[in-house]
């Protein structure tokens, strides 16, 4: 899946986690590390607001640091990354066990990020204006997995 942002596509390279983005203007390739990428799982890239964000799970149980959902936000340079969001714990624990400990995808509109799992159709969004965490009322009109 591949995003835009201020005049470049950006898309995931898988092997190793990597960032590859394509310079529209210019008709040039680059290619930026993602952050944690040995620890990564199912990273996502969604622009809001103009920025390249990416959302993934950090799941390495030998790290100093619980594992969570992140999201990074590409600096201007595009060179690093900074951590923006760490999902709480808590909701962490709710969302893996709702997701049944499977991949995950994301989309957004403005400061809105919205995490869906691939085998649910439960969906969390991210108000990344207000840092608030919050679940979609379920549809009414799907049945629950």
């Amino acid at each position: 899946k591949m995003t835009h942002a201020n005049g470049i596509l950006y898309c995931m390279n898988y092997s190793p986690f990597s960032v590859l983005a394509y310079d529209l203007e210019q008709g040039m390739w680059s290619k930026i590390q993602a952050p944690m990428r040995r620890f990564l799982r199912s990273p996502n890239l969604v622009e809001c607001r103009g920025r390249l964000v990416m959302v993934a799970a950090v799941q390495k149980s030998k790290l100093n640091v619980p594992k969570s959902v992140r999201i990074w936000g590409l600096q201007d340079s595009r060179t690093g990354w900074v951590e923006l969001e760490r999902m709480p714990q808590s909701l962490y624990d709710e969302f893996m066990k709702v997701c049944d400990q499977e991949t995950f995808s994301c989309i957004a509109h403005g400061n809105i990020i919205l995490i869906s799992c691939s085998k649910s159709s439960d969906m969390l969004t991210y108000d990344m204006y207000h840092k608030l965490w919050s679940w979609v009322p379920r549809c009414p009109f799907v049945h629950a997995t």
